[in-house]
């Protein structure tokens, strides 16, 4: 119940309307009651059932307070000034009423108790499992400790709200109430301050061309750019070189043994300011585009959708009373090859004022310091550390001018920046992945299977005649596995062989290629900790493994060197291709959950099993008919297939019901309630439930945890770990909600064994095998397409021969052979 306090008055912290909404829907459906709100199911504080000499209590003595819970008035006021905040009237006269039920009746003052309490729990007392609903409940305030002072307080507050006596802005003066969009925090000297505003975010945007001859090349298309030396005395930097340091000792305190900020990267709020740092103005490009040393950086139009992503979550985000100021660095790599036009055109679309419904202001990097967020962080250290802190950030590396007689992509000219048929920005921006069969990649010679039993003499004998770059690796990579690292060919290292072919292969946008050299190099990209972090915040658990062999949980931040050594422990033995690409889709994952318009589509999945989505993303790319795999995609085409996958509002016509178990089996993706409809099958089956070896049991789970739970949400997950098969998971999530359904329609229906799901499966099976026998059931051409060896997983749902007809018949035949415990209360019978 504390929780509403964060979702409403006096913390008003939750942005998210959705989010919020469906918090307060749980808590009012799980925890009020007539007279207040439980404060956690089975809270036993208080209770006529307390063992008060006794310090705690194991999780199997809590089923004991079940339904007798203390029910706590104080939330009513919460409740009450939250509806108040809102102008929602009709509920805040409601919680009044109620509120005013609770007003002890013993003085002559007007009290709220602290709390009420079941004075009865024996047996003239009947309970149900939903709560108090048509039940007489005999609750008594606590005399004790009257008048509560927390719950008076606030009560106090209530009363001058409700008569006007004082305005809602008057509690609140940060305006923290108000909608996200409209509170700004203001950076002032060695603090930050809060103000409401009403203004719409402009994103300011400063361009530092790497070199001189670039700056001069963007200035004949009318882009205006800054080169290093141009922006002095501002520096710009790597954020992991400097603003990471100085971060690092943000609120450390040695005598009471705190660390500092962890050595995670800084995010795009971060990096969207203007800072001093002893004395020494500074920026720094957004980590997310900081990826110089990674195969990413070749992609430009990722690059382009990266930059969009960065504006439109600031647009979401920002929350500071000056604008954000987005430091972009422009390479020259980025306008080589045959996407000078696309490169061009965005600028263009930047200086024109709009980015994807993101307003953005071009100009020089000094011209925008008047209204950009500016952060001190002199105070951050004191002592004898602040020297040695200033002299690392004065020797720290920053980027400077340098001229360059390269070639830049082609030439056009500077009218074509208005032309429709060279520049069309709407072509940057792609709905469904579409793949270009004119970049296949050719087939190695060898693979990493033919090598197998090869000496290193043969393999460096092959070496002179493969120019394939996937060959070439696949054969320095035998040679590196024999004679490690520093092994010399012709007095060059392994290493230094492999970081040719790769630079080489990136170049020309050999993409397998290049994944497979990054991995043999452990190469690891920057932003990989700002994206887990995003997921995890979204309460997300994230497994690494190749898709079939053993995962690895993350439930908590990490740095990029421990995500990636995870990655490549996990990855390096059974396909080493992944150990980047699985990177890649950590990050798109990252960027996709913090867009409004598309994170919906991770309802439903609470844990993301990398290595399951990459074999998703392989059957989705094999189902449109595509001769390209997947390692062969560039990176923006991966970060559009993801996105494909995940939606489900993909004309699903063109989805069989095999293939589209398939898919959510790989995605790990659950009906809504899923987790509750499981609670409610383990309460009625004491023997639990069980799949591939794994049992979900009935004790302790129900005894010290709730239906609504994470931690209980968890323990499914579990349950259905052991299945290797995505279409046979999602075979059985479906048995669950089928079961559950059976079990509430027939009460009467009990079964004291555990239900073991693989038999009720087979039995179905067995039945559709039967019928297709007997002529009942013809499979025609689109029935028989299946993904699984059984044409069970390529039935409908629905229908008279769907696959809930027959998991329902398997459910009550198991049942049934429990016998009916026929319940004289009620009048159902089994349906």
């Amino acid at each position: 119940a504390a929780l509403m306090c964060i979702v409403g008055f006096p913390a008003f912290s939750i942005e998210n309307s959705d989010l919020k909404t469906s918090t307060e829907k749980k808590l009012i459906e799980t925890l009020e009651c007539t007279y207040g709100f439980k404060r956690f199911v089975k809270d036993g504080h208080h209770t006529l059932k307390e063992n008060k000499s006794q310090k705690h209590y194991e999780p199997w003595e809590l089923e004991a307070f079940e339904n007798i819970e203390c029910q706590w008035p104080l939330f009513f006021i919460y409740a009450f000034i939250t509806a108040v905040f809102r102008g929602e009237t009709e509920d805040a006269e409601g919680y009044w009423r109620k509120l005013e039920n609770c007003i002890s009746k013993t003085h002559s003052y007007k009290l709220i108790p602290k709390l009420y309490y079941h004075s009865e729990c024996g047996d003239e007392v009947m309970w149900t499992v939903e709560g108090v609903d048509d039940v007489t409940e005999k609750l008594e305030p606590l005399q004790e400790h009257m008048p509560f002072l927390w719950a008076q307080s606030l009560y106090i507050i209530a009363r001058l709200l409700k008569n006007n006596l004082i305005s809602p802005s008057e509690l609140d003066p940060l305006g923290l109430h108000l909608p996200p969009s409209s509170i700004r925090y203001v950076p002032a000297k060695q603090k930050l301050q809060f103000r409401a505003s009403s203004r719409n975010i402009l994103v300011q945007i400063a361009l530092i061309s790497r070199s001189s001859s670039l700056q001069a090349v963007l200035a004949t298309y009318g882009i205006p750019t800054q080169t290093p030396n141009q922006i002095e005395p501002l520096t710009l930097s790597d954020p992991g070189e400097v603003l990471l340091q100085v971060y690092s000792h943000l609120g450390e305190n040695k005598k009471l043994g705190l660390s500092g900020r962890p050595l995670r990267p800084i995010g795009a709020i971060g990096t969207s300011k203007i800072y001093g740092i002893f004395g020494h103005p500074a920026v720094f490009f957004p980590t997310d585009l900081n990826i110089t040393d990674f195969y990413m950086s070749y992609d430009i139009e990722l690059f382009i959708d990266t930059v969009k992503s960065i504006l439109t979550f600031l647009n979401s985000y920002w929350n500071m009373s000056n604008r954000p100021t987005v430091t972009i660095l422009l390479r020259e790599n980025l306008f080589k090859g045959g996407y000078f036009n696309d490169m061009i055109s965005f600028l263009a679309q930047i200086k024109g004022g709009e980015v994807e419904g993101v307003k953005v202001r071009l100009d020089r990097l000094q011209a925008l310091i008047p209204t950009s967020c500016v952060d001190n962080l002199e105070y951050v250290l004191e002592g004898d550390e602040t020297h040695a802190l200033k002299s690392a950030v004065v020797r720290s590396p920053r980027l400077r001018s340098y001229s360059s007689s390269m070639s830049i992509g082609r030439t056009v000219s500077s009218s074509s920046l208005t032309g429709d048929d060279t520049f069309n920005v709407e072509t940057l921006q792609v709905s469904r992945f579409d793949p270009t069969p004119d970049k296949l990649e050719e087939e190695p010679t060898y693979g990493p299977h033919d090598i197998e039993s090869y000496t290193t003499g043969h393999v460096e004998h092959l070496l002179k005649t493969e120019y394939n770059p996937s060959g070439i690796l696949y054969l320095l990579q035998k040679i590196m596995k024999n004679e490690g690292n520093e092994y010399l060919i012709e007095n060059i290292s392994i290493t230094s062989m492999i970081e040719d072919v790769y630079n080489d292969a990136a170049v020309k946008k050999h993409w397998m290629a290049v994944r497979l050299g990054a991995s043999l190099l452990h190469k690891v990209v920057d932003c990989l900790a700002p994206s887990l972090s995003s997921l995890l915040v979204k309460e997300k658990e994230i497994t690494i493994s190749v898709f079939g062999f053993p995962e690895h949980i993350i439930t908590e931040p990490m740095t990029p060197v421990e995500i990636s050594d995870i990655i490549y422990n996990q990855c390096m033995e059974h396909e080493p291709i992944e150990a980047v690409l699985q990177q890649e889709i950590l990050i798109y994952l990252g960027d996709l959950v913090t867009r409004s318009d598309i994170n919906h589509v991770f309802d439903g999945m609470l844990r993301l099993r990398i290595g399951w989505i990459v074999q998703a993303m392989k059957n989705e790319l094999h189902r449109i008919n595509s001769d390209q795999i997947l390692y062969q995609l560039s990176p923006y085409e991966v970060k559009q297939l993801l996105r494909q996958t995940l939606l489900e509002e993909d004309i699903t016509s063109t989805r069989s019901p095999s293939y589209k178990r398939h898919l959510d089996g790989a995605l790990n993706r659950v009906p809504k309630n899923f987790y509750v409809k499981v609670y409610t099958i383990l309460k009625r089956i004491p023997g639990g439930v069980s799949v591939r070896g794994r049992t979900l049991h009935q004790d302790p789970i129900i005894h010290v945890m709730s239906a609504h739970e994470k931690n209980f949400s968890i323990e499914v997950e579990k349950l259905l770990s052991n299945i290797t098969s995505p279409q046979y998971r999602q075979l059985v999530v479906e048995l669950l909600m089928v079961l559950s359904t059976v079990l509430e329609r027939n009460p009467e229906l009990q079964h004291k064994e555990c239900i073991k799901l693989d038999e009720l499966l087979l039995s179905a099976f067995s039945m559709l095998e039967r019928d297709i026998k007997e002529g009942r059931l013809k499979m025609d051409g689109h029935n028989k397409e299946s993904h699984g060896d059984d044409p069970f997983y390529s039935l409908p749902t629905r229908g008279t021969h769907g696959s809930v007809s027959y998991m329902a018949k398997s459910a009550i035949n198991e049942l049934l052979s429990d016998g009916i415990h026929y319940d004289s209360s009620t009048t159902c019978v089994v349906s």
